[in-house]
């Protein structure tokens, strides 16, 4: 694929965005049916993950620049916690939000972490994507184990030689323009 960081963000902003509303949607509709206070909760829990990823894509590429990306991707992972990714990559596959995570309470602060951690391994497999890595992303995340291995392996990689240094600057363009497009649709945090 040819390298093309604003057309690329905003594909991932719509993937994000088109993925929460299809969550916000599907808890309405189950809201409707249940009246339930916590579907309710759940919905204004959407909301406040928008808000979040908006803080995320404020923050993290000045942490990219001060901490490294090996060790700034290691600490949005360690904010968002693997079941989160996972919960993240089951929603952007499923044209449907499944029935788990429609039944479980959210964590929007975690979950922001997973989306932002999400859209950074979605670049890199585009563009640096390691020969060792036999799995994609999205086909790591049946378990948590296997997403837990493709997250470690991409980690090693990165702190081999300059591989560190190449992502980094790759990426900024990238989030650069998602963080743009962050700040246009999603509402700020309060």
């Amino acid at each position: 694929m040819k390298y093309n960081p604003t057309l690329e963000a905003v594909k991932s902003f719509i993937e994000v965005k088109n993925t929460l509303e299809m969550l916000y949607n599907e808890l309405k509709n189950l809201q409707a049916k249940t009246k339930s206070d916590e579907d309710v909760d759940k919905i204004k829990d959407v909301e406040k993950i928008k808000e979040e990823i908006r803080s995320r894509s404020r923050e993290s590429p000045s942490m990219i620049l001060d901490l490294g990306l090996a060790s700034a991707i290691s600490f949005i992972l360690a904010k968002a916690e693997l079941s989160n990714l996972k919960i993240v990559i089951d929603l952007v596959k499923s044209p449907k939000p499944p029935e788990h995570i429609l039944k479980m309470k959210l964590q929007p602060t975690k979950l922001s972490y997973a989306f932002y951690a999400y859209i950074i391994f979605k670049f890199l497999e585009e563009h640096l994507k390691p020969k060792e890595l036999a799995t994609s992303l999205k086909e790591s995340a049946d378990n948590v184990d296997q997403l837990a291995r493709y997250v470690e392996q991409y980690l090693e990689y990165l702190m081999t030689g300059m591989n560190s240094q190449i992502a980094s600057k790759l990426l900024r363009s990238y989030l650069e323009q998602f963080k743009r497009l962050c700040e246009a649709e999603f509402p700020k945090s309060r």
